[in-house]
C-alpha cells in the first residue's frame, strides 16, 4: 500500500520568483529621488562652468588690452561681477566703492598692496576722468587679480 501511495505523488513544484515589477513605492521614489538629484547636480555644474567661462574670457579679453583705458576694464569687470552678484549690488558701485568691491575678495597682502598703490591716486578723477597711464595699468592688475579668484565663493554670491 505504501508503494502504491508513492507512486502517486507528484513533484514539489517550487513557486516562480519574484517580478521586479511593478515596483514598491519605495523604490519607485529612490529612483525618481535619484533623477532629481543628478539633475540638480547636472544644472548647477553647467551654470559654475558658464559663469567660469565668462571670467575666463574677461580676463583673456583684460590681458589683450595694450592701452587699457578705465572705461574698457570697468565694463568687462562689471559684466563678470553682474554674471556673480545681484544687479542692484553691481550697478550702484562706484569709485572708491567699486574698488573696495574688488579688492574685498583677495588676500590681505594683495589688499594693502593694491591700497598703498591706489592712495596716490585721485580716484574719481581717475575713474572718471582722464587716467594717467600708471594708473590705467594699476586699475587693469586689480582686474586681473580679482579675475583669477573663484568668484562663486566671495560672499554676497548668488546662484553658484
Amino acid at each position: 500500500m505504501q508503494q502504491a501511495s508513492l507512486s502517486q505523488l507528484n513533484d514539489i513544484v517550487p513557486p516562480a520568483d519574484a517580478s521586479w515589477w511593478p515596483p514598491t513605492w519605495w523604490s519607485l521614489g529612490s529612483v525618481l529621488l535619484f533623477i532629481a538629484i543628478i539633475a540638480f547636480i547636472s544644472y548647477w555644474l553647467i551654470q559654475r562652468r558658464l559663469k567660469a567661462r565668462a571670467r575666463r574670457e574677461a580676463y583673456k579679453q583684460l590681458k589683450v588690452l595694450a592701452p587699457a583705458t578705465t572705461e574698457q576694464v570697468t565694463l568687462l569687470l562689471k559684466q563678470v561681477a553682474l554674471a556673480y552678484y545681484p544687479q542692484q549690488r553691481v550697478s550702484n558701485l562706484h569709485g572708491q566703492q567699486w574698488l573696495t568691491f574688488l579688492l574685498s575678495g583677495m588676500s590681505e597682502k594683495s589688499q594693502q598692496h593694491f591700497n598703498a598703490e591706489l592712495q596716490q591716486y585721485d580716484i574719481n578723477s581717475e575713474l572718471y576722468g582722464q587716467a594717467s597711464n600708471a594708473f590705467c595699468e594699476l586699475y587693469k592688475a586689480v582686474g586681473c587679480q580679482w579675475l583669477q579668484l573663484d568668484l562663486s565663493k566671495m560672499p554676497g554670491e548668488h546662484n553658484v
